[in-house]
């Protein structure tokens, strides 16, 4: 591997990593039969007041994932144009599809989160 393709894998790697992440979280702890289940004596996970900055703090961290990534396919180009436009453009598109990942991920674990709330609301 080349030293420009381990900076690129890099930033790329953390904006996968972070989506597998929230998928992964998304769906085990909603979303499936163990969500249905929950009841008030489940305590597998419960709701905080510090769930919606968390879920800001998360898109965030998206945005600059992949700000940061597109950043550094610009800068590739710039220093060693052989392949290029074409090897920023697949770089781009895989970047784009993780971070679209992520969001989607993030939103569904917001309304998994939404549906734990209606079935166990805070006494």
């Amino acid at each position: 591997m080349w030293p420009h393709q381990i900076k690129t894998a890099g930033p790329l790697l953390v904006v996968l990593g972070f989506g597998i992440g929230l998928g992964l979280l998304a769906s085990h702890t909603g979303g499936g039969p163990e969500f249905q289940l929950a009841s008030a004596e489940d305590e597998s996970y419960v709701p905080s007041k510090h769930d919606e900055h968390l879920f800001a703090l998360d898109r965030e961290a998206a945005d600059n994932a992949y700000r940061n990534q597109i950043e550094h396919l610009f800068e590739i180009w710039l220093k060693d144009d052989v392949g290029q436009p074409g090897r920023a453009a697949v770089g781009a598109r895989k970047a784009r599809k993780a971070y679209i990942d992520v969001i989607n991920a993030i939103e569904k674990r917001e309304k998994d989160l939404q549906k734990l709330r209606e079935l166990n609301p805070v006494r």
